[in-house]
């Protein structure tokens, strides 16, 4: 329950961000034909558009999770996420190079750096909380591509 919670604004944020990004990308594909309304791309663009405003913006989303989320219950649900990834390390180190210097590592390394940027954000939250917030979205995506790597589990 609380892994979700802390979660939530990550998986809305992070993805309907991603979404926009990709369909934006789409349509530069098409070209100057990504704008017209027949092949419907544009149509795609702006539901993407939208979903990042629904169910609070991803900004409040972001600041939702850095505000508040990562010090529920002191910061339990936090590091219990860290404790999962940790985990699937040490599981799975070792039983093929390539995969741990492809995706291991890099998931290692992301998820220390992730770490480290919650703490400040913890630390400073309570002293200077503009100082917290303003890195409030920037870690929120930090954090979803740590979990997207986490999902894939270096799918071969």
């Amino acid at each position: 329950d609380g892994i979700v919670s802390l979660l939530t604004p990550i998986i809305k944020g992070f993805l309907t961000d991603v979404g926009y990004d990709n369909t934006i990308k789409a349509q530069q594909v098409y070209g100057g034909h990504g704008y017209i309304e027949e092949w419907g791309m544009s149509q795609y663009t702006r539901d993407a558009r939208i979903a990042m405003i629904y169910e609070g913006a991803n900004g409040v989303q972001a600041l939702d999770l850095v505000g508040r989320k990562l010090a529920q219950d002191g910061g339990k649900h936090v590091m219990a996420f860290f404790d999962l990834v940790k985990t699937f390390i040490k599981e799975n180190a070792g039983q093929d190079d390539a995969y741990d210097a492809e995706f291991l590592e890099p998931l290692k390394a992301a998820s220390k750096d992730l770490q480290a940027a919650g703490m400040y954000f913890m630390q400073q939250g309570m002293k200077n909380p503009n100082n917290a917030l303003s890195g409030s979205y920037d870690f929120m995506h930090m954090f979803g591509h740590v979990c997207l790597g986490l999902m894939l589990k270096g799918k071969k």
